[in-house]
């Protein structure tokens, strides 16, 4: 809204209304670190949190159980894909490269803009040519492997606005934000939130 401050300058007041509460909902896949339950007990821990969870997780992967590393949604005309990658570090242009070029000659989302979600190197990374791919930084703090490989995990989220043509099935603008975490997590490490 646009006002004018004491002093008679041009400003801007943000209104906020509350139109009631809207939940949201999140997509989610198993990690590779969630191997270990389907072996030891014979289920998925991500799947059976989004069944105990449902108003707010919906699980992308197998109904039997199985883990799945690989899950899409198709949400507001946008194809969404979650993948959680494998391999050793490397360029992160180059990770997220070789993952579009598999999209598209497994040709899946046809038609729609796509936006690949790619976990696993705990960084944050974003690259944009006819589709969005996101490296997604993650809420994992150092551990003894990360301490032995001198890497650093970017914790927090990307929070992104596409905009797009959706006649022709393709996005034309990206606008995103990183949220950073590691500020928190350092105060959450030294146990200083208060």
């Amino acid at each position: 809204v646009q006002d004018f401050d004491p002093n008679g300058r041009l400003c801007y007041k943000r209104i906020i209304e509350k139109s009631g509460n809207h939940p949201v909902q999140v997509f989610i896949i198993d990690g590779n670190h969630d191997a270990w339950s389907r072996t030891a007990f014979g289920y998925s821990p991500v799947r059976n949190m989004a069944m105990r969870m449902r108003d707010q997780l919906v699980f992308l992967g197998m109904a039997d159980g199985s883990i799945t590393e690989d899950g899409s949604v198709e949400f507001d005309g946008v194809f969404n894909r979650l993948i959680h990658g494998g391999g050793g570090l490397g360029s992160l242009s180059g990770k997220a490269q070789k993952f579009v070029m598999a999209h598209r000659e497994e040709g899946l989302g046809k038609g729609l803009p796509n936006v690949l979600h790619i976990g696993n190197w705990h960084t944050a990374f974003l690259l944009f040519q006819d589709e969005l791919v996101i490296l997604d930084g993650c809420f994992k703090y150092k551990d003894a492997f990360h301490a032995k490989l001198a890497l650093v995990s970017k914790i927090g989220l990307h929070v992104y606005e596409l905009f797009g043509d959706k006649a022709k099935g393709n996005l034309t603008r990206v606008i995103s934000n990183f949220r950073n975490y590691r500020p928190l997590a350092n105060k959450l490490l030294d146990k200083t939130v208060k």
